[in-house]
């Protein structure tokens, strides 16, 4: 006789090991590859920090030694200066090591000086930085690593070979970082430890209720397998029993159709289910192309806009603007209001930018205090300084807040595609370059790439 409970026992056990072990495996890589473009992301703009202190006074020192040695490099003046700048610069960041290098692959500065006046001139992720422009990063694991404020044990960290642009966009040198993500490594595997234990208490739950309902079923079957040779020996004896198996198999049919009907009302069930599935679906695409505070699309959807609007631009050859906006004041609001405070702020400055613009126009926030305006179609400078102009004024309105007025101000940089930039990326680094310039003249005004 067939056995069910041991067989929906035995699929069961292999089912939810197989599941849960899959489960665990892909949210913990997804958790590792969001890390890791998180920390690059961080390290980006780490680097771009560090080159705006950096740079502009080093650029000709480390571009004219590529003739040196190291203990001449570790000797000169300029190691130290860099050394303490970026000490001090890295101080309560997750930055364990610094290296800087020229574009022939000579180790300029290494915050390990006996790293200094090595070559990378060979490693195959430097060369794709020079070549490309673009970061190169990678993980690992260290049992010992020389940190800046001493040897460190037992550390995960990601590592970036990331670009220094000069002003012409072209790479001039090359940083090297060294972040420390062991807290969020630990976590990580912390959080996939409970979602394994989590997984396995529900299918555990979900085991024992489908247990019950198959451990009654196999003694239905159970029971009418031994009716059914009882049924088998009285026909040959007498007639009413036939007539008594004919009642009892009725009374089955009235079962199974009520255990139809249940099975129907279950089929709706999951049918409720994966509509629900699909609304989550729906609304975590959403989450990964928007900023969760405002609803304005992100920084990566921003981007495949304007990519979008610039490819549009070579077959109309026309142009789009790009301004990059920086509140200024925000920070002395969230320190003397609050963050709070400044969340409402951040959520009534989305609302005003998306009130000066045309539907076709995209408002995006970057992050932080941060905020881009897409204007395809964009021929005349005057249209975007107009739009720029509206911008200021209606931020300078006055915010409330509670039972508070917040003000704050606005910089904004202007560029326009294909004249400052042909791709996305170097468009916005010109904007924001522009902005700066702005932020450095006296702020709350706006002014153009060219």
């Amino acid at each position: 006789m067939f056995k069910l409970q041991r067989h929906f026992s035995l699929a069961s056990a292999v089912a939810i090991s197989i599941l849960t072990v899959t489960l665990a495996f892909l949210y913990q890589q997804h958790a590792f590859t969001s890390l890791t473009k998180l920390i690059e992301d961080q390290n980006i703009a780490l680097s771009q920090s560090f080159a705006n202190v950096i740079w502009p006074k080093y650029a000709n020192y480390v571009k004219s030694v590529s003739s040196l040695d190291g203990d001449t490099l570790r000797a000169r003046p300029e190691t130290r200066e860099i050394h303490d700048t970026l000490k001090s610069l890295t101080v309560d960041l997750p930055v364990l090591k610094i290296k800087m290098y020229n574009l022939n692959g000579l180790t300029v500065y290494s915050s390990e000086y006996s790293q200094i006046g090595a070559s990378k001139k060979s490693d195959p992720a430097f060369r794709s930085v020079v070549r490309h422009g673009k970061p190169s990063t990678t993980s690992s694991f260290r049992d010992e690593f020389l940190a800046f404020d001493g040897r460190v044990s037992n550390r995960h960290l990601i590592e970036s070979y990331l670009p220094i642009h000069g002003k012409n966009g072209q790479v001039e040198g090359v940083f090297e970082l060294y972040a420390d993500v062991t807290p969020q490594v630990t976590q990580i595997k912390q959080s996939t430890a409970s979602v394994v234990i989590s997984l396995l208490i529900g299918l555990g739950m979900l085991y024992c209720v489908l247990l019950l309902i198959v451990r009654r079923a196999d003694r239905i079957l159970h029971t009418q397998y031994i009716e059914l040779e009882r049924e088998i020996g009285e026909r040959k004896r007498v007639e009413e029993a036939l007539l008594k198996s004919e009642d009892q198999l009725k009374m089955q049919i009235v079962d199974l159709k009520d255990r139809e009907n249940r099975l129907a009302n279950q089929g709706e069930e999951l049918v409720a289910m994966a509509e629900d599935l699909h609304a989550a679906k729906q609304e975590m695409q959403f989450l990964a192309n928007h900023d969760a505070l405002t609803g304005l699309p992100s920084l990566r959807l921003c981007k495949d806009r304007l990519a979008s609007a610039m490819t549009s631009d070579k077959r109309s050859k026309s142009r789009t603007a790009v301004l990059f906006i920086d509140l200024d004041g925000f920070k002395a609001v969230n320190d003397s209001m609050g963050h709070e405070a400044g969340d409402t702020v951040l959520k009534e400055v989305a609302q005003r930018l998306k009130s000066v613009i045309r539907e076709s126009d995209t408002a995006a926030r970057i992050g932080g205090d941060e905020f881009i305006l897409v204007l395809p179609s964009c021929e005349q400078k005057d249209a975007a300084g107009k739009i720029a102009r509206k911008v200021i004024d209606s931020l300078a309105l006055p915010i409330p807040v509670n039972d508070q007025v917040a003000s704050i101000g606005a910089s904004i940089g202007i560029a326009f595609s294909p004249d400052d930039g042909e791709t996305a990326d170097v468009l916005l680094r010109n904007a924001d370059e522009s902005m700066y310039a702005i932020k450095q003249s006296g702020k709350n005004n706006f002014g153009f790439r060219s």
